[in-house]
């Protein structure tokens, strides 16, 4: 049973160096969490001016906050925001109704939360697709659904490679790895793990 490994959740955001036989794997890179939404560059002040106070958290930054303290009123938090968000504006709230509904062990409402963040993305963003796309992976791992974890994991990589970007490419790869081997696909595990050498 898949599930009966630690979250591949964990694995995905931490990459703390996989078990691979016949020696250590190499140090790993966390794998890059979407990014918070895009803001406009402020203007440099002239060298006369005062220091400005520091930038108030972005909306974004104080829901993911919000969730170590209590995830459940950041997921009423999240759904109140998605209400009143179209289109890309709704990125950033999925974004944090996945991981608070992660944190309370809902995988299949953090699965739909981080799909719908992907999808509202442009088809060009390929390293944002990238990072939503593992999430979901991860979510569809701890729902034992190996399978479609695999094919998730699968198509992010893709992203990754769009992006340019093989570290990320080959950290997936191998988090890819557990999903490969709930499925018995031993060969495709090794060549994961292989890629992160």
């Amino acid at each position: 049973n898949p599930c009966m490994t630690p979250s591949l959740f964990a694995l995905v955001l931490m990459q703390a160096g996989p078990l691979v036989s016949g020696g250590a794997a190499p140090p790993i890179q966390p794998v890059p969490l979407p990014r918070t939404e895009t803001r406009t560059a402020t203007p440099t002040a002239p060298a006369s001016a005062s220091a400005a106070p520091a930038a108030e958290p972005s909306r974004l930054q104080l829901c993911l906050q919000a969730i170590d303290e209590n995830p459940v009123a950041a997921i009423a938090a999240a759904e109140e925001w998605l209400k009143v968000s179209k289109g890309a504006a709704t990125i950033n709230p999925n974004h944090c109704l996945g991981m608070a509904h992660t944190r309370l062990g809902r995988h299949a409402a953090a699965e739909a939360a981080f799909t719908a963040a992907r999808d509202a993305l442009p088809v060009n963003d390929h390293d944002q697709r990238a990072s939503f796309g593992a999430l979901r992976a991860a979510a569809l791992f701890d729902q034992d659904e190996p399978a479609k974890s695999n094919a998730a994991f699968a198509e992010a990589i893709a992203e990754a490679e769009a992006a340019q970007d093989p570290r990320f490419a080959a950290n997936l790869a191998i988090a890819r790895a557990q999903s490969q081997m709930a499925l018995e696909d031993v060969a495709g595990a090794r060549a994961g793990l292989e890629r992160g050498r």
